[in-house]
């Protein structure tokens, strides 16, 4: 999955994390260097941080599935298609709940969780 993306383009060039031979301090000094360049040319400058991860937790799947006006049907129809076959469960001891459909959010801890954290974390091209 994640060469298709690579191939199509899909996910932001400045997405470091999770990525082959990337990494996240890359990142940081990009952000760096374009903060000095404005600064170095008398500009003031603003930056806000924002966490987007818990964020990314609670998206509903039909908005990640809808944003992905960049996909060609079928990588829309697989994403589709494994977000909605997510389930959970709660084990607490030994008392375990049943079987539940997951509604939002990607779960993180799978390979293909974070290619699409990369490919939709990508918010920041669309912020002017």
């Amino acid at each position: 999955m994640l060469k298709h993306m690579e191939n199509k383009e899909v996910i932001n060039g400045s997405k470091q994390g999770f990525t082959k031979c990337k990494f996240c301090l890359k990142n940081l000094v990009a952000f760096y260097h374009g903060v000095t360049v404005v600064v170095d040319k008398g500009k003031e400058t603003n930056v806000i941080y924002l966490d987007l991860c818990k964020a990314f937790d609670t998206v509903p799947y039909y908005i990640i599935v809808l944003s992905g006006e960049i996909f060609d049907g079928w990588t829309t129809w697989w994403i589709r298609n494994w977000l909605n076959h997510c389930t959970q469960r709660c084990v607490v001891n030994d008392s375990m709940s049943k079987w539940r459909t997951v509604m939002s959010g990607i779960p993180q801890q799978l390979v293909s969780g974070l290619i699409l954290f990369n490919i939709f974390g990508g918010l920041e091209s669309r912020i002017e």
